[in-house]
């Protein structure tokens, strides 16, 4: 039996926990710290967990100090460790570069207004005429709604939009954004890397690659099959999974996706929010 713990319990660390133990029975939630700890176990208790092999801590310190583990999910806050950690990953393994420095923003202009704090859209006397209600979303966005909440209550949190521009150490740098509110036909995932030879780009959206000639007049288009990324991230969830497995039951030592990277890119999504709350530019280095 492989013992897991959770450093947070939120959303993405909860569904990547469940693909875990759906792929190995093997592989048991032993620990969750959490300050909402008790909101997580009656959740649990709700659901029909059965609980009586999990132990339950405020903090990660307090976790780790309390047993032996064989892997550790880590799930942390803030829309730049959230969603841009992936898109910095992809960017740093293909630059093949270290970040040196990072300076950011963010703004809140559209998910913002004066509803209540736990709002939810059913409780709400604008639910008719509000587009993000449940029933404008299913009747005239064709869209599932995400939640019951109000995304337009006084504690919706996040910022809308985030922007960083990243310096490397080869002198090189790369301008990084994201926005939360396109959708649609609009929506874009994806990334520009431009040389002297040639620009390159591709889109997760519509799984396609381009490649522009700068000496030619002569572009390359490549096309993956959906269903190969159909499924979370582009198929990276359980491919990362199943070698998390292996590694935990020793039947493997070569890590696909190295902690060294992981612990890199997340060091850089924790000083660009740190630079967007400062106002500074932020060097992207360990404390000493």
């Amino acid at each position: 039996m492989s013992k897991v713990g959770g450093v947070g319990y939120g959303h993405q660390v909860k569904r990547l926990l469940g693909m875990m133990q759906e792929m190995d029975s093997d592989c048991g939630i032993s620990a969750i710290a959490d300050v909402r700890h008790q909101e997580i176990r009656e959740r649990m208790k709700a659901d029909g967990v059965d609980m009586s092999g999990i132990s339950f801590f405020e903090n990660a310190d307090d976790m780790l100090n309390g047993g032996e583990f064989d892997g550790i999910f880590v799930g942390t806050q803030g829309l730049f460790v959230q969603k841009a950690t992936h898109d910095f990953d992809y960017i740093n393994h293909i630059l093949g570069l270290k970040p040196i420095t990072v300076c950011a923003m963010t703004s809140k202009q559209i998910f913002k207004g004066n509803k209540r704090a736990g709002m939810q859209c059913k409780d709400c006397e604008e639910t008719s005429t509000c587009p993000e209600s449940p029933d404008n979303l299913r009747r005239l966005a064709f869209e599932e709604p995400l939640g019951p909440y109000c995304c337009f209550a006084e504690d919706t949190g996040n910022e809308d939009s985030g922007s960083a521009l990243i310096a490397y150490e080869s002198s090189m740098h790369v301008s990084y954004s994201q926005n939360f509110f396109v959708r649609k036909k609009a929506a874009a995932r994806g990334a520009r890397f431009l040389g002297y030879k040639g620009t390159v780009e591709f889109d997760w959206a519509t799984n396609r690659i381009q490649v522009y000639m700068h000496h030619t007049p002569r572009v390359e288009s490549y096309e993956i099959d959906h269903a190969a990324t159909a499924v979370g991230h582009g198929g990276g969830d359980a491919t990362l999974l199943e070698n998390f497995i292996t590694i935990m039951q020793g039947k493997t030592q070569t890590s696909l996706s190295t902690l060294e990277d992981g612990l890199n890119s997340t060091l850089l999504c924790l000083k660009a929010k740190e630079s967007a709350e400062t106002g500074a530019f932020c060097q992207v280095r360990w404390p000493d």
